[in-house]
């Protein structure tokens, strides 16, 4: 196949996987390009970015059109295609979710909250609208993904006075697939330590952003170090919007000997490494429709802690739900006491790599293969009726 992503968000989690996805097709001699815009202004991205991907699409690729555009999830995909050339008729164009703006939790405490939440109502439903109608396949990297989506556009149509396009939207649902995201799954430290031999750590490794909820982890600290006085931490990631720093940095001042890494690092490799080094991710985001940084800890032998909300529950095997997923703060604190002190079984460690394992490349590849050959042939034969 002859495959164009379109990427108006290169940066984060987006580059990584539009990266190695491309690394893997072409390993398997499918022929893939790409169009990338800067990760920056993603509300921007998200509302105008069609206008210079089109272009830059007609410009380059008028000679020889891909058999398939994958566009990704911060921009407007009818509004795109619309603005591509007629040579482009019998390209198939599908859409990949990596998120979506109805399930993205308002900052309550943002001096332009209202704008947010007129964007929220009328703005951010109709780009999606566009998304979904205007693509010949769906991809989402999770159900709670999925089901949050068609959730905040139907809401949004059944405020229209007429012309609802809810036969349209039950018709794009039969284009939907459920993909999860690609892992390296030997992306692990070299020699990792045993969990019974790491010391009573536990593991921040989020953006320090109001939707990580980064108050009800430090909470949470606060109450586990009253019962372990050695207990330690490192806190990842880093402050894109430069409104939590004074959160974590006062923090990181009232417990200096036990923050044992502050900040995010640079390095992918670093990174993982640092991530061997502790014994439980306790996560309290309300914001996540996949979780990969939570997979990053799986697989380098940190146990994880999560809300029974949002994506969570798909990264856990159901078997486990009852031991590593919490409903409420005191159950956060009950459960995350026990796990620190005596872990998981070695049945149930492997249980839980097992359960990534359907995410790792080179099945993850072959899934998104057959996805892509799928909506292809349909591409195909609704154009020859």
């Amino acid at each position: 196949m002859n495959i164009l992503f379109v990427e108006p968000y290169y940066g984060g989690s987006h580059k990584l996987f539009l990266d190695q996805l491309i690394i893997e097709l072409e390993q398997r001699n499918h022929q893939c390009h790409s169009i990338k815009l800067s990760a920056k202004k993603w509300r921007w991205r998200f509302l105008s970015s069609h206008f210079q991907l089109a272009e830059m699409v007609n410009n380059n690729f008028l000679n020889s059109p891909p058999e398939i555009i994958v566009c990704s999830s911060l921009m407007d995909t009818a509004s795109f295609k619309g603005l591509l050339l007629p040579h482009f008729q019998k390209t198939a164009i599908i859409t990949f979710f990596h998120e979506n703006q109805m399930a993205y939790p308002i900052n309550e405490s943002a001096e332009n909250r209202k704008d947010q939440i007129k964007l929220r109502k009328y703005t951010y439903p109709l780009v999606h609208l566009n998304q979904i109608l205007g693509s010949d396949g769906l991809l989402f990297n999770s159900k709670y993904n999925h089901q949050s989506l068609f959730e905040g556009v139907e809401k949004f149509i059944r405020k229209m006075p007429d012309a609802n396009p809810k036969k349209l939207i039950e018709k794009a649902k039969k284009k939907c697939f459920i993909t999860g995201l690609g892992l390296k799954m030997n992306e692990t430290i070299s020699e990792p330590i045993p969990w019974d031999k790491r010391p009573m750590r536990i593991l921040w490794n989020h953006r320090w952003e109001y939707d990580k909820n980064p108050n009800e982890f430090i909470k949470l600290f606060q109450n586990l170090v009253k019962k372990n006085k050695h207990l330690e931490l490192d806190i990842l990631g880093e402050d894109r919007s430069g409104e939590h720093t004074d959160t974590f940095l006062e923090f990181k001042d009232r417990f200096p000997g036990h923050i044992k890494t502050f900040g995010g690092l640079k390095e992918r490799e670093d990174y993982i490494n640092q991530l061997g080094k502790s014994r439980l991710l306790p996560v309290t985001s309300h914001h996540d429709f996949f979780g990969l940084s939570v997979v990053d800890a799986i697989l380098n032998g940190v146990i994880p802690l999560l809300p029974r909300r949002l994506s969570y529950p798909e990264l856990i095997p159901v078997n486990l739900h009852q031991k590593l997923l919490y409903s409420d703060f005191k159950e956060l604190c009950k459960k995350s006491s026990l796990l620190l002190e005596y872990g998981l079984g070695e049945s149930e460690k492997r249980d839980l790599i097992t359960w990534l394992r359907k995410y790792d490349w080179p099945h993850y590849s072959d899934k998104i293969i057959n996805i892509f050959d799928d909506v292809l042939k349909k591409k195909n034969d609704e154009l020859s009726v």
